[in-house]
């Protein structure tokens, strides 16, 4: 009977274990928002797969991509063989040497050696403008005079295949008008009585009709260079228009970025002042109130959900151990992160 007991409890726990293991799809998002990139991952697979949630190639995408961006090792490795196999996205070469090449970078043996391959497989010419191109694509993260480069070689290599474009559309053209002065030799052909001017006649019908079918061919073919053209300067407006939505971003960011930086000085100089001025009646402090302190809320003030998260991304921007912060920082962030949370669920 005892053995049956401690049988029936031994189970009854793995499946407690086994459900606290397991997040559901919601909390993974969750995560996934905060910058999780292993939650990203699992956020990607799961729309990728259709598990909890409607099957969507483009979200499972996003989310692969931000967890690679985070610096997530197997989520790296899957945007490599999209790149190259397609299934989420287009396969795009330069994109998989590009994710490879950092992978290799960074001293793991696997992408070095993948690497090496692909060259191989594919016999890549690598001349130095595609090689510039990609050592400026990859230290744009880190580096913004090599962000500066990689933009005004994108731009120089859309200027040249413009210039391309029109150079054959010039060429169509004076192709057109040759055709067009070679048709005058029929008229110096020599008169004959009957036969000699119904073969004249054949002749000029059976050269007209030649000229108009290709003089037809040539316009509908420089109809559609000119509509690609088109296309392609909508192309280049709209990419300039995003670029400079996304440098005004860069700059509100900044802003944002230094005003955190002045409040949580000028908090610092505050509590500094305070403890100072009254060290004995200074009450004790508890993690409630140095986490509500880090996030510069009042204990008895403590702001929705949605408020809290708002305010971690602000300071994250400060703490984060890429940007100006350092590991320790981060970890005193996440773990007030926690107690306020706790908190602001059981004043609920």
């Amino acid at each position: 009977m005892m053995k049956f007991v401690s049988t029936l409890l031994f189970y009854v726990s793995s499946l407690a274990f086994a459900n606290t293991s397991s997040p559901s799809f919601s909390e993974l998002l969750a995560q996934a928002e905060l910058d999780n990139p292993r939650a990203q991952y699992q956020v990607s697979q799961a729309y990728q797969q259709g598990s909890e949630v409607e099957k969507s190639n483009q979200e499972a995408f996003y989310w692969l991509e931000q967890a690679a961006q985070n610096r997530y090792k197997p989520a790296q490795y899957d945007l490599v063989a999209q790149y190259l196999n397609g299934g989420l996205t287009k396969p795009n070469l330069d994109n998989a040497l590009y994710w490879l090449t950092k992978l290799a970078i960074s001293g793991d043996d696997k992408a070095q050696f993948e690497l090496g391959q692909l060259y191989q497989e594919h016999q890549l010419d690598v001349d130095a403008q595609s090689q510039a191109k990609l050592w400026y694509h990859v230290a744009a993260e880190s580096n913004p005079a090599a962000e500066e480069a990689y933009a005004a070689l994108l731009e120089a290599q859309f200027n040249q295949q413009r210039a391309k474009q029109l150079a054959q559309m010039n060429k169509l053209d004076s192709e057109s008008s040759e055709t067009q002065n070679d048709t005058s030799f029929w008229s110096s052909l020599p008169y004959e009585p009957q036969l000699a001017l119904a073969t004249l006649l054949v002749v000029s019908l059976t050269a007209s009709s030649a000229w108009l079918w290709r003089r037809k061919k040539q316009l509908a073919h420089l109809d559609s260079r000119r509509e690609a053209l088109a296309i392609t300067d909508q192309t280049a407006s709209e990419n300039q228009q995003l670029k400079t939505q996304i440098a005004k971003q860069d700059r509100a960011l900044k802003k944002q970025k230094q005003q955190l930086e002045l409040l949580y000085q000028q908090l610092k100089k505050h509590q500094a002042t305070v403890s100072s001025a009254s060290p004995v009646r200074a009450p004790a402090s508890t993690p409630l109130s140095i986490a509500c302190a880090m996030f510069g809320f009042e204990e008895k003030q403590i702001p929705d959900t949605s408020k809290i998260k708002q305010r971690y991304k602000q300071l994250c921007k400060i703490y984060h151990p890429d940007l100006k912060g350092s590991d320790e920082e981060m970890k005193r962030l996440n773990h007030s992160l926690k107690i306020i949370l706790e908190r602001s669920s059981n004043n609920r």
